[in-house]
């Protein structure tokens, strides 16, 4: 019988040369049809496969290690969507906020971040805190606001974080972040100072497998779509 160990060893042979063969993915899957799982045993995989590829940083690109855990992370069964949690923040106050702050402190592989704008210094200091543990950050923002006074944008591209925004007349007006790729942050609330203190905005939190990879998938095409910012 199949065993989850028996499974990241075939994990651990493709992260050695970074791609998932023919034979390879057949392994896998064979692998994953022999376990029974249960939400337990996903979450012990998935999380032996972040520290994996944590790992691997030393000696291969960000990017080529996030491909291969994403790759990784496909092959796995989603958990029943009846399984998923989610969560429901509104301001004004700092419920949003705290909300914010809070998945970002415990982020441990990846934060995507998709904002309109981005002015709040508290959540700015969180995500470069994200930096100094290591966890990969990528945002795109809009390019006119990007340039707003009080804007952290061009500050935390100066930091080395990668940042993207459009080039067009139009406005990049989405209001997400993906965390550790299992997290979806999805609603009105702008990062800013106003949008905790003053307007009414609200955020969800869930974890519901389908909708976090629409979000991702969704992060991905725009990342190759947009123009890079420069310090």
């Amino acid at each position: 019988m199949n065993t989850i160990k028996y499974l990241m060893a075939h994990f651990e042979t493709t992260l050695k040369d970074g791609n998932f063969s023919r034979g390879e993915k057949k392994a896998i899957t064979r692998a994953i049809q022999g376990i029974p799982w249960d939400t337990r045993k996903i979450s012990l995989v998935r999380n032996r496969l972040f520290a994996l590829a944590k790992g691997r940083h030393a000696t291969r690109s960000v990017h080529q290690t996030m491909d291969w855990l994403d790759t990784a992370l496909k092959a796995l069964p989603m958990p029943k969507s009846s399984e998923a949690t989610s969560m429901v923040f509104f301001s004004p106050g700092n419920a949003c906020l705290n909300a914010l702050k809070s998945l970002l402190n415990k982020a441990r592989s990846s934060v995507d971040i998709c904002v309109f704008t981005l002015t709040d210094n508290r959540i700015r200091n969180s995500i470069l805190a994200c930096r100094r543990r290591g966890v990969p950050v990528r945002i795109i923002t809009d390019n006119h606001k990007a340039l707003d006074l009080g804007s952290d944008v061009l500050e935390l591209v100066r930091l080395g974080i990668p940042v993207k925004s459009d080039d067009t007349p139009d406005h990049m007006h989405h209001k997400f972040a993906v965390i550790d790729r299992n997290t979806l942050v999805n609603g009105s609330y702008n990062w800013t100072r106003s949008a905790a203190e003053a307007n009414f905005e609200n955020i969800v939190v869930t974890d519901e497998p389908k909708t976090v990879a629409a979000f991702s998938r969704e992060f991905e095409k725009l990342w190759k779509q947009m123009k890079s910012l420069k310090p």
